[in-house]
């Protein structure tokens, strides 16, 4: 007598089929839950930037142990945004170099860079760089004839031995470099060379006040040598004597000028001016990276320098001003040309 095969009942059939697919579901789950996102790679260090060419910037940083590539962000000074955009990814850690084309001769151009860390879960991505300016020097257009004539009519008014108040542009650059045709190029990359600059510059001595102990209480005069531009000399020291002179006698521990730094910096043309550093910090409120010093807090420590306080205002009539280009605050620096 055969035995008939007898099927399983549909419900228990079905409810087999549901253990499974919570069976699965669950191991697809633990899965999911073990897979992490990996961790944040370290800030990027040492970025550079030089000119290629005509028209396009070489950006070289350090390595970062076990980034999966790197991230470039840019900001446009002659635009007038102040974000910084991202112009390229570049994969694979071994790469710590990149060329970004199409840069316009006679713009700043600022730089950060970030690494990150890719896997199946995810990606993290580590701290901005410091930012590191790029700049390409503009051709000048105009004819012999056309700069000579404009320099003519702007010496008048602007002659390197005159201390100028509320200077225009043009009258800077005739009282610096004896041309006012040079409005369009960038004062940071004046000099190719610290042997160049050093030959223009100007030791000056200046007095200002400061704290006998601590933050607080009595003061005494200090005597400071700094260098500057030759043509500047004149007019930087008037600015110290204002300042010295004032009821304030605002505090100053820190101070430097003429410094070769190389790339673009206003300290390479003896333009600009720091003061109290530590207590005027630069940084990229846009990343929080922070380049030098330690934070600004005017009104509260008496070393911070206020936006509108007796030092600024003294330095901006006589045509300097205080650094604060969008997102890139530098607190400690005063310069000619405001970069």
């Amino acid at each position: 007598m055969m035995r008939q095969c007898r099927k399983k009942p549909i419900w228990r059939r079905a409810a087999i089929l549901c253990i499974a697919a919570a069976a699965l579901w669950s191991c697809m789950n633990i899965g999911a839950f073990a897979a992490k996102k990996p961790a944040k790679p370290a800030q990027v260090k040492n970025v550079k930037v030089t000119a290629s060419g005509t028209s396009a910037h070489k950006i070289k940083w350090k390595k970062v142990k076990g980034a999966s590539g790197y991230q470039i962000y840019c900001r446009d000074y002659s635009s007038k945004s102040t974000l910084y955009k991202k112009v390229k990814t570049v994969k694979g850690a071994s790469k710590v170099s990149a060329t970004i084309k199409n840069r316009k001769q006679g713009r700043a151009y600022a730089y950060v860079v970030r690494a990150y860390k890719k896997n199946a879960a995810g990606v993290s991505y580590g701290k901005f760089s410091s930012f590191a300016y790029g700049f390409i020097l503009k051709k000048e257009q105009k004819t012999a004839a056309a700069a000579a004539k404009t320099s003519s009519a702007v010496a008048k008014t602007a002659s390197t031995d005159s201390v100028l108040v509320n200077p225009t542009k043009k009258q800077k650059y005739q009282k610096i470099f004896g041309d006012a045709s040079l409005s369009m190029r960038y004062p940071g990359g004046y000099y190719t060379s610290a042997s160049k600059a050093a030959k223009n510059m100007k030791p000056i001595t200046v007095k200002t006040w400061d704290f006998k102990k601590g933050k607080s209480g009595a003061k005494y005069t200090r005597t400071w040598t700094i260098k500057v531009h030759k043509n500047l000399a004149t007019t930087v020291q008037r600015i110290f004597n204002e300042i010295y002179c004032s009821a304030e006698k605002f505090p100053i521990h820190e101070l430097g000028g003429y410094e070769w730094r190389g790339g673009h910096s206003e300290h390479n043309t003896g333009t600009a001016i720091d003061i109290n550093w530590t207590e005027n910090y630069m940084i990229n409120t846009a990343t929080g990276a922070i380049s030098a010093g330690k934070f600004w807090k005017p009104g509260k420590d008496p070393y911070s320098i206020p936006k509108d306080g007796v030092v600024a205002r003294i330095f901006n009539k006589y045509g300097f001003s205080q650094g604060d280009w969008g997102s890139s605050k530098d607190y400690m620096h005063f310069s000619y040309f405001g970069t």
